[in-house]
């Protein structure tokens, strides 16, 4: 059983299902998702956790197979022509092949191939060398300095540092 169902596709397509699509649009579903899971086995786990990620699925399995709904006579026909008047079918909407594009695969994984950049950590030089006089910038503050001796200190206990703990201070 597909994450994405018959009301996804018919999203996909902005239109309801016709009578003689509906037998096959299941069928069509599990398989996008099979492929789907022969490259991201853990996908079916992700969507019961993570909802956006569950709602890119279904739009991606829908998507998928919708292309194959979309594409006339099975995605046999490119383009045809009848006198003057040429009809063609963009294969990038209608390709008749049910597969999980290269822009399908970047949704699902974020755009990244699985792997993120976080913001960047900056040292301050440029702020302490062009910083305008007056302002002021990002200040990191000892905790020690900000708080006062902690409840430990103020007792006569004195902690005995760990060698392998790692300290910010």
């Amino acid at each position: 059983m597909s994450i994405a169902s018959n009301g996804d596709v018919e999203a996909s397509l902005m239109r309801f299902l016709e009578d003689d699509e509906k037998p096959w649009v299941q069928a069509l579903l599990d398989r996008a998702e099979a492929l789907i899971l022969s490259k991201m086995s853990d996908a079916v786990n992700r969507c019961r956790t993570d909802f956006y990620f569950m709602t890119i699925m279904k739009s991606v399995e829908a998507e998928a197979v919708s292309r194959v709904l979309r594409a006339p006579g099975g995605g046999l026909y490119k383009y045809e022509t009848e006198g003057t008047y040429t009809y063609s079918v963009n294969q990038a909407v209608a390709s008749g092949i049910l597969e999980i594009t290269p822009r399908d695969w970047d949704a699902l994984f974020g755009g990244t191939k699985g792997w993120a950049v976080a913001g960047a950590e900056m040292d301050g030089y440029a702020q302490d060398h062009y910083a305008v006089q007056g302002t002021l910038g990002n200040l990191t503050i000892d905790p020690k300095l900000y708080s006062g001796a902690s409840r430990l200190e103020e007792a006569g206990v004195t902690v005995l540092p760990d060698d392998d703990e790692v300290t910010l201070w």
